[in-house]
């Protein structure tokens, strides 16, 4: 409904003229005729696909590290916190969290491996959700590692001599930008079903583990050691000769370099290790390679080392050397190197037939020519080969998509048709190079004949989200943006039935409480588009924006008027406002950061929370640890930080009564002493207090103030999701059945209380927690009750008035005025408020 003709339905209801106010009614134009209606496209990928440090920044800042004790100690304290709730025995038992998918639509697995002999037993380890295990060939997936430490996993090792032996190395060694560092070395000695750490738990990122097949406790492990920031020192080849008991350095470079693959010939002695300098600094993100990258061998088990060079056939040291993959056939001589420059381009296959001692390039021009690493130069990224465990000519290189050669690299062709891009993992079975494993950034697929044909494997759980948003007409919709598989949703709420919506990676959604046709999404670095249609078609949302000139997150907030589903706000390093569905955005602030800032991708806003008691009040926050607020819609700013720590801010939420009350979250570790990360403000942000109470020293994503009760808080973290009844002096975790992970964004729907969950790894969970009876006063003016007041409670306020619309489904609620009935008197308050020549709603006598 349009300005003009709300204001003349004010003028005919004050006048009493009800004839007028029915033709109000009958003339009124849908919603989606006012939305943006210009023609729709298909818009391209976003730019910035090169690595992103924004995730692994926003806990490391203003510093360069992470504090591995911190990490640790809360994990430790959420393990802690969800016994003790198990324990609970009362009359009121805690919610309880459901999977509510995607099942269908995997995020990022970065290892698979099987049983030899037994096909149909596979592990995968995810990114950040654990260890999967299917007795089925994927089909069906269960997962095994809830009740251990870090839920990043590196790689997997079975035992070839005892399938019941699983080794699990946490902390993913892809440097891409959405990454968790682990805790070690996890051992299983029963297919699974209870591990034990056994080390390395300072090792921070393990790519590789080899378990010799002639002395199963004799294990190597490729230790990537820390990514950004000064080395830790604890990068390199380590061995074990008792079964994971204790460990050995057996190879430094440096303590900015670490090892990212290792391969094994048990028949002679001979290792092979690819060492990677890879360490990255705020001001030098991109520095994946450097002069200590080399690979390196070994005649003795690990006791002593060569670099390899030019002499030998391979590239000399340089400061372009990048990611070394490498495969070897262990009961063979041949091996084979897939190199990439420090920029992630394709460098070079090499092959060796005397255990590594000797190279030659291979006549890969197919491969130079292949888009193998990807047009932004992906090797950083995939970088991995493989070879037939029971043919030494066929190899697979592993990119963008994957490679097959049946002559020793010299002739390659495609072999990943119809699946996900981004290879990580490829397991070959020994008895049958036809049979395969893949994994990649859709979870796992399985291949008969060699990769020329894939079934995705795809019931499982692992979806990376990054921001979540339920339907507010229908909680069944969920929808939600995730990593490298787009925006996502569900119309039934079944776990299985997800689509694609969007491309690129997903980040924050909007669907419009008025009509869930439209919808906003958008992709990295702040790629808005809109749907008018239910996304058929998608046309752009930009328009107004200085895209080109300013500078845009990685995941660039967007957030819609509690009550205006016209008015948005969007956020780069400057505050846009749009009064019309996003058809025009106008500046409303200056920038908002401590610019200027070397990088693009940095000095920019991060959130942002319009109050919904008073549409003049708008909050901010920066990843540079800046919160602002304006009281007249932008007219003015004031800073009001000053009080808070200096770190990256992940939320600022205005209190759904009060628009002077407002919650801070911020991430971040502090090493030495303890660093809060909730905070509420009374009084516009003049004064903070802290309301971390017992929480850790642990990251925190997200934070809603509950509607009901105005002690109450949810927050959403890297430890799980937590819950206080008396603001913040002290958090539980909320419910059972949520295992400990990552949840970067959280969602209440408002008139039944579902609580969603988006968690960066597992998918998406779901729980309800009590919502108050009809009659309380949750949201003043909100007549139809769908969590907050908008121009759609006036118009079912004139519907009914005139005997043709239902009744409010809270009476409370629907009293705009509280004078403890429903009149007209309301729908003429609600008309005026909505024209910003009004106060905000109140509530009748049951209220507060």
């Amino acid at each position: 409904m349009n300005r003009r003709i709300m204001l003349m339905a004010a003028l005919l209801l004050i006048g009493g003229t009800i004839l007028g106010v029915r033709q109000i009614i009958d003339t009124t134009p849908d919603n989606k005729q006012l939305a943006l209606s210009e023609p729709a496209e298909k818009y391209p990928k976003p730019p910035g696909k090169r690595p992103s440090d924004w995730f692994y920044l926003q806990r490391s800042f203003p510093y360069d590290t992470l504090s591995q004790e911190k990490r640790t100690a809360s994990l430790q304290f959420a393990n802690a916190e969800l016994a003790k709730l198990k324990l609970q025995r009362n009359a009121s038992p805690p919610p309880v969290w459901t999977p509510a998918g995607p099942t269908n639509i995997p995020g990022r697995i970065v290892d698979v491996e099987a049983v030899a002999g037994d096909i149909a037993t596979v592990y995968a380890g995810s990114a950040a959700g654990g260890v999967f295990k299917s007795a089925d060939s994927g089909k069906t997936w269960s997962q095994i590692f809830d009740n251990y430490g870090s839920y990043s996993v590196g790689d997997i090792a079975i035992d070839p001599n005892n399938s019941s032996v699983i080794y699990v190395g946490t902390g993913e060694s892809n440097p891409a930008f959405d990454t968790y560092e682990g805790d070690g070395i996890y051992k299983s000695t029963d297919g699974g079903a209870t591990f034990t750490n056994v080390g390395l738990s300072d090792s921070r990122r393990i790519a590789r583990i080899v378990i010799d097949p002639n002395n199963s406790n004799r294990i190597f492990v490729a230790v990537g050691g820390q990514h950004f920031g000064g080395g830790n020192g604890a990068g390199g080849v380590y061995r074990s000769d008792d079964g994971g008991v204790s460990w050995t350095n057996k190879l430094f470079v440096s303590d900015t370099t670490g090892c990212i693959d290792v391969v094994l010939f048990p028949s002679t002695g001979v290792v092979l290790a690819a060492m990677w300098e890879r360490v990255r600094f705020v001001d030098n993100p991109s520095r994946l390679g450097g002069i200590t990258t080399g690979v390196y061998r070994s005649a003795d088990f690990g006791e002593t080392w060569s670099l390899l060079t030019s002499t030998e056939g391979l590239p000399d040291a340089a400061d372009t050397l990048g990611r070394i993959g490498l495969t070897a056939v262990s009961n063979g001589i041949t091996a084979y190197a897939l190199y990439a420059t420090s920029k992630g381009a394709y460098n070079g296959f090499y092959r060796s037939v005397d255990q590594g001692l000797t190279w030659s390039r291979t006549s890969d021009a197919d491969l130079v020519n292949a888009p193998l690493n990807a047009s932004w130069g992906g090797g950083w990224y995939f970088g991995q080969t493989r070879v037939a465990p029971s043919n030494s000519s066929i190899v697979y290189a592993l990119g963008l998509n994957i490679y097959h050669t049946n002559n020793s690299g010299d002739l390659w062709d495609w072999r990943s048709a119809g699946i996900h891009v981004d290879q990580h993992a490829l397991w070959i079975d020994p008895a049958n190079p036809q049979v395969m494993y893949s994994g990649c950034d859709g979870g796992v697929n399985f291949s008969s004949d060699g990769g020329l044909t894939w079934e995705p494997r795809i019931n499982q759980a692992s979806t990376q989200f990054y921001a979540i948003t339920i339907d507010p007409s229908n909680p069944e919709r969920l929808y939600g943006g995730t990593q490298d598989n787009g925006t996502l949703r569900t119309l039934t709420g079944a776990t299985g039935d997800w689509t694609r919506i969007w491309g690129g990676d997903g980040f924050y959604v909007i669907v419009d409480p008025t009509d869930p046709d439209v919808i906003y999404a958008e992709s990295q670095n702040g790629w808005l588009v809109k749907t008018i249609n239910g996304a058929i078609t998608w046309s752009s949302a930009r328009n107004g924006i200085d895209y080109n000139n300013e500078r845009h997150a990685w995941s660039t907030p967007i957030a819609m008027d509690p009550s205006d589903n016209l008015t948005l706000y969007y956020g780069s390093n400057l505050l846009y406002k749009t009064t019309d569905g996003a058809s025009n955005w106008v500046a409303i602030s200056p920038d908002l950061t401590d610019a200027p800032h070397p990088r693009s991708s940095f000095g920019v806003i991060t959130t942002i929370s319009p109050a919904k008691t008073d549409n003049q009040v708008v909050y901010v926050g920066t990843d540079d640890g800046n919160v602002w607020v304006t009281q007249n819609a932008g007219a003015n700013w004031t800073q009001i930080d000053a009080a808070l720590p200096d770190r990256w801010i992940t939320r600022v939420a205005a209190d759904p009564r009060h628009a002077n009350i407002a919650y801070v979250t911020v991430s971040g570790y502090l090493s030495g002493s303890s660093l809060s990360h909730i905070f509420r403000t009374e009084d516009f942000g003049a004064t903070w207090t802290d309301i971390s109470g017992n929480f850790p020293d642990a990251p925190v994503n997200d934070i809603i103030p509950s509607p009901y009760d105005s002690l109450a808080l949810l927050i959403g973290t890297d430890i799980g999701v937590y819950e206080s009844a008396d603001l913040g002096a002290s958090w539980t975790p909320l419910g059972t059945g949520l295992p400990i992970l990552p949840i970067h964004d959280i969602d209440l729907h408002v008139p039944t209380g579902k609580l969603v969950a988006g968690t960066h790894g597992r998918s998406m969970y779901s729980t309800s927690i009590p919502a108050p009876p009809i009659g309380c006063c949750n949201d003043a003016g909100d007549y139809n009750n769908d969590g907050s007041f908008n121009i759609a409670d006036v118009t079912a306020g004139i519907a009914r008035i005139f005997n043709s619309g239902p009744a409010p489904a809270c009476q409370d609620e629907a009293d705009a005025n509280g004078d403890n009935s429903f009149n007209i008197a309301d729908v003429t308050y609600g008309i005026a408020r909505i024209f910003n020549s009004g106060p905000a709603p109140l509530c009748g006598s049951t209220g507060s």
